[in-house]
């Protein structure tokens, strides 16, 4: 008597091996995930790389601020020195509690956040500069000494969220110095803080738009 093996397409359907069938708008989409994602993790990255070319603007900026002041009282230009060094140690501690994983999503993402604050900070003490050390600057003094570090910091950031949060508080305290302390040209000069003030918000929005990477909608792609 002959036995003979079954075929393998006589099998039940239940016993053959399982076959996978993946979807090519399915790969896309993963594919355009892992881009973003990849996206995001060098936009962050960058920004911590970034943060300590603030704190060293911060810190010269603050020194020549002081010294070309000419403010009479070394006590005032004292007090303002310190609320900026606070601002520089909390960026530099803030800055080496994220190099420990610095290409992690998760760290990096807490590092833009802290920044933000951390510069909101920043933002309320160099304003106060135009309390404790440039009353009765000129107009070009204190126009350069608000709108140009904003400026510098929106270059060096490339990134309106936290440029903004500087600006803010610059923007506004050195408004009020211009229309309360005894400045020449008071109303003139709130107008060019105004101004100013306005021209660094929209050159850090153009200047995050260009540093972006444009990457390809690979989820938009045809698939045949």
């Amino acid at each position: 008597m002959t036995v003979t093996a079954p075929l393998l397409s006589d099998a039940p359907a239940r016993e053959r091996p399982a076959e996978t069938a993946r979807s090519p708008r399915a790969d896309l989409e993963r594919l355009a995930a892992l881009c973003e994602e990849a996206s995001e993790t060098s936009r962050l990255a960058n920004l911590l790389g970034r943060a300590p070319y603030v704190a060293a603007a911060l810190a010269c900026g603050a020194i020549v601020a002081a010294i070309g002041s000419g403010s009479t009282s070394p006590a005032r230009s004292l007090a303002w020195l310190v609320l900026i060094i606070a601002a520089i140690a909390a960026l530099a501690r803030c800055y080496r509690q994220t190099l420990r994983a610095p290409f992690e999503r998760g760290p990096l993402r807490a590092f833009a956040q802290d920044l933000d604050a951390i510069l909101l900070y920043a933002g309320f003490a160099w304003g106060a500069g135009a309390f404790l050390i440039l009353s009765g600057a000129t107009p070009l003094a204190l126009s350069l000494f608000g709108a140009g570090m904003a400026g510098l910091v929106a270059v060096i950031l490339r990134k309106a969220k936290p440029v903004l949060f500087f600006l803010g508080p610059v923007a506004a305290l050195t408004l009020a110095s211009a229309l309360t302390r005894p400045h020449p040209g008071s109303v003139a000069l709130a107008a060019a803080v105004i101004a100013l003030s306005a021209a660094v918000g929209a050159a850090s929005l153009v200047l995050e738009r260009q540093s972006r990477p444009r990457l390809p909608r690979l989820s938009g792609l045809p698939v045949g």
